[in-house]
């Protein structure tokens, strides 16, 4: 199994640095040497499952049919966008949700 590309300790941190100053997703980026999408996934996990929704998935491991259903259900009669259907359903990204929309 491969390394996460950004481990546990350095997620919670970005997100603690989100909710202990002012700074916006732009600055916290650049800080932190993050993606802004990926700091908004993160702190979208976190207000949702806590600590918990930050711990990195393994990778290649794909999502059963179920799964992909229920996502794509959620965001076309929930009017969900794919950031909050992703972090709802404690998923990695909202690639894979655009990818099954």
């Amino acid at each position: 199994m491969s390394k996460p590309k950004y481990p546990f300790e350095k997620r919670l941190e970005v997100v603690n640095h989100y909710f202990t100053t002012d700074d916006g997703y732009r600055i916290i980026s650049a800080r932190f040497g993050v993606p802004r999408t990926q700091v908004r996934t993160w702190v979208a996990l976190y207000e949702k499952h806590g600590e918990k929704g930050l711990i990195p998935k393994p990778k290649g491991v794909s999502a059963d049919p179920e799964l992909r259903i229920k996502v794509v259900k959620a965001v076309i009669e929930q009017h969900m966008s794919l950031n909050q259907a992703a972090a709802h359903f404690m998923l990695a990204g909202s690639g894979s949700v655009a990818r099954w929309l």
